[in-house]
């Protein structure tokens, strides 16, 4: 099992989503939350659709990497493990579903 470390942004995000009284989100951070304790527990072996790797990106050995949580809305969360112990969360993106 690995450790997750949250960027400010991400962290601030998240939060914002668990504190709103609107129900679609706290659907959406629940759905966040349980896409990010599936990495937690499968760290680099977590595969699509949950992860998709970016090949091209790499540091110090790190490959970057990108959650992929579907729900109302679509979020994706880039991220990379290092030293398969720890995940470090960079960035959340959203963008409107297209069905």
């Amino acid at each position: 099992m690995i450790k997750i470390f949250y960027d400010k942004t991400v962290h601030k995000e998240l939060t914002n989503l668990s504190e709103s009284p609107r129900k679609e989100d706290k659907v959406m951070y629940a759905e966040i939350v349980r896409t990010i304790e599936l990495l937690k527990h499968f760290g680099n072996n977590l595969e699509e659709p949950y992860s998709k790797t970016f090949n091209d990106y790499k540091y110090e050995g790190c490959v970057l990497k990108e959650l992929r949580i579907v729900t109302i809305v679509q979020y994706r969360i880039f991220y990379f493990i290092y030293k398969g112990k720890a995940g470090i969360l960079l960035y959340l993106s959203t963008s409107v579903k297209n069905d």
